[in-house]
């Protein structure tokens, strides 16, 4: 399924250090990692298919701590 998903610039402009050109926006849902915890409105526990490198992934034990804040905005906004 593709679906636009909007978050505010403000948001957009935070993950500057984003190499994916903020693909997640416009890409299918399918596609981002999926969450498998979110602890204090803040910190993404996730599972990612895509093997390409990410700024904001950080290794944790057999997943990974997602410190995107456009990523953390797509799950606060509509739970996927």
């Amino acid at each position: 399924m593709k679906e636009q998903l909007n978050v505010s610039d403000e948001i957009v402009k935070a993950a500057a250090d984003c190499k994916k050109e903020k693909q997640c926006l416009n890409n299918r849902i399918e596609w981002l990692c999926k969450v498998d915890i979110f602890l204090n409105d803040n910190i993404l526990f996730v599972r990612c298919l895509d093997a390409h490198y990410c700024s904001y992934r950080l290794p944790f034990a057999d997943i990974f701590v997602c410190n995107c804040p456009v990523r953390k905005e797509i799950y606060n906004l509509y739970r996927i």
